[in-house]
């Protein structure tokens, strides 16, 4: 485990953080989410939709598709060149992990134009070709070895034959699709930061990944329902895509998990969207009115905006004091203390984190104790100390990551500024060498 733990390390160490205009980070993060926004609006129909008048309305749906590049693909015949894509950046992604793992085993350094490449490469395949990946090999498993004669998931009404390649389609589709959910999992739980302290900075920030493995979750599903549900229950699915972006939406609301209010706003936003979104095409659907889905669903963008504004001032609103969420799990007390771990300089913070600590027994309070204590209060030995009473073969996989790195740039930090740390790496490479 520790293996794999040295390979994200090296992917995600705790110093790599860019520090940019904050502007600039809220602009990259609308962009992103506007994207994965559109991808998600394109699960509400599918082409030849039965309602009075849809093909007067079926152009416009159909450009919020042009930002899954899937549907890109298909609209100019490329759906074999896209097949061998997406399956060649899918496993270098992989390969990649697998060249660095190699590199640590012979204590090699791997070079940061590498790093850097697989880092935007992880970007693209966990973030913004998540759902057409996975749309495209879940259609490819379904028409291959198939008695079907037409493709129903893409408008232009393309031969079964472009997605038929036989038992090949059968096992690479499911291969493909192992690499990504694997893939996506570790991206989500590593490359984010807990630290506070100037989270104001960096908009990537959050205290957990929970919610954003939540949404990954949600989208394979509605992909799958996509593929092999939605035109035949298409009512049903309607439904449970508006109960799962309301999970997803009340989740985020509850966790808050990102520092930054606009982040949370954005994601909150997105879903809700969604959700509000599915329960337009359902009335359209049973009124058979194709009028009615376009003008509801521009009022609902507007409507989103205050409603999500609305949402998040009632949550902040009643975030316990921290004397009361003291006595509750750390994500409800770390709430509460959110703004005097990102600004103040408070040294009796630690001690109430402490007595949190006690009474939920959450491994991140130790963690966040840490880096408080490195970088507000400037006493990196004590950081050490905090960081170093968690066990890290007790720890699940969502917070280990995060723990082995925080010990790892602590114990870094403290034998480059402590004579005592020295002495004590230098008897300790002694005893491993000569005993």
């Amino acid at each position: 485990m520790e293996s794999l733990d040295l390979i994200w390390l090296t992917l995600y160490p705790s110093e790599d953080i860019l520090e940019c205009n904050r502007l600039r980070w809220i602009l990259i993060q609308v962009s992103r989410n506007l994207v994965i926004l559109a991808q998600n609006i394109q699960f509400l129909w599918f082409f030849g939709l039965k309602v009075k008048n849809w093909k007067d309305y079926e152009l416009f749906w159909n450009s919020i598709s042009i930002a899954s590049f899937d549907t890109i693909s298909m609209k100019f015949d490329l759906a074999r060149e896209f097949f061998f894509f997406e399956t060649i950046v899918t496993t270098t992604g992989l390969l990649c992990l697998v060249f660095i793992f190699i590199l640590n085993y012979y204590k090699k350094k791997t070079s940061q134009i590498i790093l850097f490449l697989l880092k935007a490469l992880l970007i693209f395949i966990c973030e913004l070709s998540f759902i057409p990946t996975s749309i495209f090999f879940l259609v490819v498993f379904k028409y291959s070895s198939s008695t079907l004669m037409h493709v129903k998931e893409y408008s232009s009404g393309f031969s079964s034959d472009e997605f038929n390649y036989g038992i090949i389609g059968k096992i690479l589709p499911v291969i493909i699709l192992s690499i990504l959910l694997v893939l996506t999992f570790f991206y989500e739980v590593c490359s984010y930061s807990p630290k506070h302290f100037l989270s104001e900075n960096n908009t990537n920030r959050k205290i957990t990944a929970k919610s954003c493995i939540l949404s990954k979750v949600v989208y394979f599903i509605n992909c799958f329902m996509h593929v092999n549900f939605k035109q035949a229950h298409y009512q049903v699915f309607l439904i449970s895509e508006a109960i799962l972006y309301s999970i997803c939406c009340a989740y985020a609301l509850y966790k808050l998990p990102f520092y930054s209010y606009e982040i949370n706003f954005i994601k909150i936003f997105a879903h809700l969207d969604c959700a509000l979104l599915s329960l337009i095409f359902l009335i359209g659907f049973y009124l058979n009115n194709s009028e009615i889905i376009i003008l509801l669903s521009l009022f609902a963008q507007l409507l989103a905006f205050p409603i999500t504004y609305s949402l998040m001032h009632f949550r902040t609103s009643i975030i316990m004091p921290r004397e009361v969420s003291i006595h509750h799990s750390f994500d409800n007390y770390e709430l509460s203390i959110r703004l005097d771990l990102i600004k103040k300089n408070n040294p009796y913070l630690l001690e109430q984190m402490y007595k949190n600590y006690k009474y939920s027994k959450d491994p991140m309070n130790c963690i966040i104790q840490a880096y408080y204590a490195d970088e507000i209060l400037e006493n990196p030995m004590l950081a050490l100390n905090l960081i170093t009473k968690i066990p890290l073969f007790q720890l699940n996989i969502l917070t280990r990551f995060q723990a082995y790195r925080c010990k790892c740039f602590l114990t870094k930090k403290c034998n480059e500024s402590s004579d005592s740390m020295k002495i004590i790496e230098f008897f300790d490479d002694f005893s491993s060498t000569f005993i």
